[in-house]
């Protein structure tokens, strides 16, 4: 991208470009294999670090079948501790479809953002 980042802001934006980058690169991928049965999940454990150091912040997840083509968007919090659990009712064929995998979710328990352990960051970090 031609650019040399000034502060942490434009670091983080130059990742968020890269990441796309890379995203769509897998999904090309994914989608010149013949395979039709691929589910591809993207997480993150957090957002911008320098914006969350006190305050729990929403993650990232990203979950697609590639022979499923309905969206399904969920906006309630969760707790992403359940992608491995996801993970293996996918394998084991319990989960086929993006319905079935919002009702998996929809059974998780409910997380409470206040019992959040934060690790405090150094602040030359944040600069």
């Amino acid at each position: 991208f031609n650019m040399n980042p000034a502060n942490y802001t434009q670091e983080y934006l130059l990742n968020l470009k890269y990441l796309d980058l890379l995203v769509g690169e897998i999904f090309k991928q994914i989608d010149e294999n013949k395979n039709q049965q691929i589910l591809t999940i993207i997480s993150s454990d957090h957002w911008r670090r320098s914006d969350s150091p006190k305050k729990a912040k929403p993650s990232f997840f990203l979950a697609k079948i590639k022979n499923d083509d309905e969206y399904i968007n969920i906006s309630e919090t969760y707790n992403n501790i359940f992608i491995y659990d996801l993970i293996i009712n996918y394998l084991s064929n319990n989960i086929t479809t993006h319905k079935e995998i919002k009702n998996f979710i929809d059974h998780m328990p409910s997380f409470n953002k206040e019992n959040v352990y934060f690790y405090n960051i150094d602040s030359e970090y944040l600069n």
